[in-house]
């Protein structure tokens, strides 16, 4: 059913009639934007007992897969790395085609922003491989000058180590660094999954361009982690407003996606 004004558009629900490769076409998304993906509790929590996998349903899934799909670079604070056990971002043969068809590397780049560089070099992010899968790329991690000079180069044998920023990391200089290493600089794709402490200073920084929410069907209560924690906000509208794009509904849940509105000019 279609909801709201004629600009919104119905799209069929993820694994209720479109497959992989038409789910995709539903998410394009422009070139060279930034993009977050979360999903939420009916009262803007983003976990359950300090993960958010609890949150998501098949629905969720498939349209996470086809996201990273999409994506050149998938984004990840390390709060979320080690909660979640992050892995290298794995994409089935039939999407790979795709991504080399569209130009991109057949799989998405993993980056993750620690501002104190500590990472598990044994952690699967850096060295999990997959039997029918290509070698990943080369993770990289995004610290800055104040992280332990220890933590940079053990991590530095394990993946591609930048410091980007003296007390904290410069998010901004990080997503130029990451758009030069695609092959189109710039029509590179970016995807953040988390956490929400990243969310929030993509907002503050001005940097995100589009997010797409799942709205689960759970209350969390309160002392639970929000959507957008550490959020600065600005006296500038522009950073704050969003726009509906598209509206489905799946496995009791409700997907949104919303596009930052910018001034022209």
């Amino acid at each position: 059913m279609l909801i709201g004004a004629s600009r919104l558009h119905h799209l069929e629900a993820p694994g209720g009639g479109l497959d992989a490769e038409e789910l995709e076409a539903a998410y394009a998304h422009e070139p060279g934007t930034v993009r977050a993906n979360f999903s939420v509790t009916l009262d803007g929590a983003v976990e359950l007992d300090g993960r958010s996998g609890g949150l998501g349903g098949d629905a969720d899934r498939d349209l996470l897969a086809a996201l990273r799909a999409l994506a050149d670079v998938v984004l990840v604070g390390a709060g979320t790395v080690r909660a979640e056990g992050y892995g290298p971002v794995w994409v089935r043969a039939s999407r790979r085609q795709r991504r080399v068809a569209r130009g991109q590397a057949p799989l998405p780049t993993l980056a993750v922003v620690t501002g104190t560089a500590d990472l598990d070099p044994g952690a699967r992010l850096f060295v999990e491989r997959r039997e029918g899968q290509p070698v990943p790329p080369r993770p990289v991690v995004l610290t800055c000058l104040a992280a332990p000079a220890e933590r940079r180069r053990r991590l530095a044998d394990v993946a591609d180590v930048r410091v980007v920023g003296d007390g904290e990391v410069d998010l901004a200089a990080a997503l130029v660094g990451l758009r030069a290493d695609c092959a189109s600089p710039k029509e590179a794709r970016i995807l953040t999954e988390g956490g929400p402490r990243l969310l929030g200073d993509l907002l503050t920084a001005g940097l995100l361009d589009e997010l797409c929410l799942t709205h689960s069907p759970f209350v969390a209560g309160p002392d639970r982690v929000r959507l957008c924690q550490g959020w600065r906000p600005t006296p500038d509208p522009g950073q704050r407003r969003f726009r509906l794009e598209a509206v489905h509904a799946a496995d009791d849940r409700l997907f949104t996606r919303y596009r930052l509105l910018r001034e022209e000019g």
